[in-house]
């Protein structure tokens, strides 16, 4: 979705002071490296936090600090914005998670998922993923990038993963590794990353009531009742809608505005 004119009109109407906005491209060959450093996948969490705003304040007017960087991203770049929060929070202090995808591993994001993960499990060549995301089959594929991404195995050649479950007896079941991969879930690292949390600004997150990726209000509601329980102050709202419907409406109407309100510009 084309936002510039949204930023563009918000300007003219004098609903948004002037802010330089940088949309990088978080799409890799299976769907998206997850905003994370990963051998198998490309180090996503360093372009974003070190190489490009780097590159941002090399190259255009910034005010080059903490106080005047924001993040924001929706689904996988909510997750992003999450984990940019908890471990880059020296960089940002204004944080917006829109419908984040996988800040616990439960429902379509977990062991429940018994077709895609079966879908996931049958890829025996990297050859067999592309072919399953040319056909549509996403689950199976964003599993997988999501696995590359958290569990990545690079000497485990042809796939490069190590799988947190497992097929017995035709029985899809968590694996020997399932316990330390949902360890590093979101909501299962914010006390571990609280100090830098509370650092920060201000938190936002959303989700719709109807969206389409079952795990996103329970995996969120897990995340910010962990937030409350470390004292991390924060906002939580939940609307009327979808994964997407109303994505273009609530940017300009709920999330420009409050990285506007608490960024600092000087």
């Amino acid at each position: 979705m084309d936002l510039t004119a949204l930023f563009d009109e918000s300007m003219r109407a004098g609903k948004l002071d002037e802010m330089i906005v940088v949309m990088p491209n978080g799409r890799s060959q299976f769907l998206g490296g997850y905003y994370l450093d990963s051998p198998v996948t490309g180090g996503w969490a360093t372009f974003i936090k070190a190489e490009l705003v780097a590159w941002v304040d090399s190259t255009y007017r910034t005010s080059a600090r903490r106080e005047g960087r924001a993040v924001v991203g929706l689904s996988m770049g909510g997750f992003g914005a999450i984990q940019m929060a908890m471990r880059a929070s020296e960089i940002f202090s204004v944080v917006y998670a829109m419908s984040p995808c996988c800040l616990d591993f439960v429902e379509d994001a977990g062991y429940g998922n018994i077709a895609g993960w079966r879908g996931a499990l049958a890829f025996r060549t990297l050859a067999d993923v592309r072919a399953a995301l040319r056909e549509g089959a996403f689950y199976p594929v964003a599993l997988f990038a999501f696995t590359a991404a958290t569990l990545p195995s690079p000497n485990r050649s042809p796939l490069f993963v190590e799988w947190p479950v497992q097929l017995r007896d035709g029985e899809l079941l968590p694996g020997p590794l399932w316990d330390r991969w949902r360890a590093e879930a979101p909501a299962r690292q914010v006390s571990r990353f609280a100090a830098n949390l509370r650092s920060l600004t201000a938190l936002a997150l959303e989700y719709g009531i109807d969206d389409q990726f079952a795990h996103i209000p329970p995996a969120t509601t897990a995340f910010v009742q962990e937030l409350a329980a470390a004292r991390v102050s924060h906002r939580l709202e939940v609307f009327n809608g979808d994964h997407r419907n109303r994505f273009r409406e609530r940017m300009g109407s709920r999330v420009l505005p409050f990285v506007a309100e608490h960024l600092t510009r000087r």
